[in-house]
């Protein structure tokens, strides 16, 4: 029980700026925007917890794409990087891609993740 009450304080964190902009008595849209690196450090920490989480089932894309990701990624540096004159800039690009192609998984699991984050904490309400 100790636990959940963790995970739950941490999900008004995670669960965005609607409670801080109700309480400051202005509207999320007219709040100003965060700065890149404290989004992108809200956007690690929920990638962090939503695998940590007892309570949420991640989907199958979110385990599998990392994974796939980085070890195309390997043999990539190990195969295409070699290529004479090429090899390098083409290994950064497929790295580039596959990269992108990580954080997109990973931030749409993370906006699921805040959604069943901020229904449980409706739930605990009730």
């Amino acid at each position: 029980m100790l636990q959940t009450g963790k995970l739950l304080s941490s999900a008004a964190g995670l669960a965005g700026t609607t409670g801080e902009a109700q309480s400051s008595g202005r509207s999320a849209k007219t709040q100003k925007p965060r700065w890149l690196l404290f989004e992108g450090l809200a956007e690690l920490r929920a990638f962090f917890l939503m695998y940590w989480d007892r309570d949420y089932r991640v989907r199958h894309l979110a385990w599998i794409v990392p994974g796939f990701a980085l070890t195309v990624m390997v043999v990539s540096y190990f195969t295409i990087a070699y290529i004479p004159f090429v090899g390098a800039a083409l290994d950064k690009l497929v790295d580039l891609f596959l990269a992108f192609f990580v954080i997109k998984v990973l931030q749409r699991e993370a906006d699921r993740y805040r959604e069943h984050l901020a229904a449980r904490k409706e739930q605990a309400l009730l």
